[in-house]
């Protein structure tokens, strides 16, 4: 097995289920999916527990540490010479794998692929946003590198875009220009809480809180302002 893909997963009940099945399903069956839960509070463990497939790794502690912390502590755990991520609210379309495999089994580089994004009330085809030259941290496939960590400090964003930087250092990049993932739009999506905390909540009250910590402070604190 050379493949492993790696998913972060905090609270996705709603979703988790979807994001996991377009990894089983796809065309490129040699994987390992790995599966770090930063601290659910919901149905999400019990969910992951309910899917017998010998493929997927469960880890994870009960404490929220945020997604960087999530995303070192499954490179750790990986065991392959190459890795892709996929998010827990998002799909993977069916031959994803298959056509970045292709590439990256070949050549040491970073492959990413297009992407596109969907509504959680619409179909997946009904796309809000097509991007084809992207490079989005959650279409890429990438050579295994421990050296190459994710900032821990970086809660409230940066944290990927850093880590591709200096991924991007060490490789080549190409894009598989067709959209080959589906980013998921809804309002409880990572990229939306941290906006709505960094506009709210100041950066000392933050530093000392964890990311689910913070949610609910912004929900006792803030929820329902304009």
């Amino acid at each position: 097995m050379d493949l492993s893909v790696l998913m972060p997963v905090f609270n996705r009940e709603k979703y988790v289920l979807e994001a996991v099945n377009s990894i089983l399903n796809q065309t490129h069956k040699d994987l390992q999916l790995l599966i770090y839960d930063d601290g659910s509070t919901d149905n999400t463990i019990s969910i992951l527990q309910g899917i017998k497939d010998s493929r997927i790794k469960l880890l994870g502690e009960q404490e929220n540490k945020g997604v960087a912390y999530a995303r070192n502590r499954l490179l750790e755990a990986c065991d392959t010479p190459y890795a892709c991520f996929q998010d827990s609210d998002d799909i993977s379309v069916f031959n994803r794998l298959e056509k970045q495999w292709q590439i990256i089994k070949n050549n040491t580089v970073l492959v990413f692929c297009g992407w596109d994004t969907f509504s959680d009330t619409d179909a997946v085809d009904n796309f809000l946003k097509s991007n084809s030259r992207s490079r989005a941290n959650a279409t890429l496939m990438f050579p295994v590198d421990k050296e190459v960590k994710y900032n821990e400090s970086l809660r409230m964003g940066g944290e990927d875009s850093g880590w591709i930087q200096e991924k991007e250092k060490k490789y080549d990049s190409v894009v598989v220009p067709e959209v080959l993932y589906h980013v998921r739009s809804h309002q409880d999506r990572i990229g939306v809480w941290k906006r709505k905390i960094r506009a709210k909540i100041p950066d000392k009250v933050q530093v000392n809180m964890s990311y689910r910590e913070m949610i609910e402070y912004y929900k006792e604190n803030f929820e329902g302002e304009s």
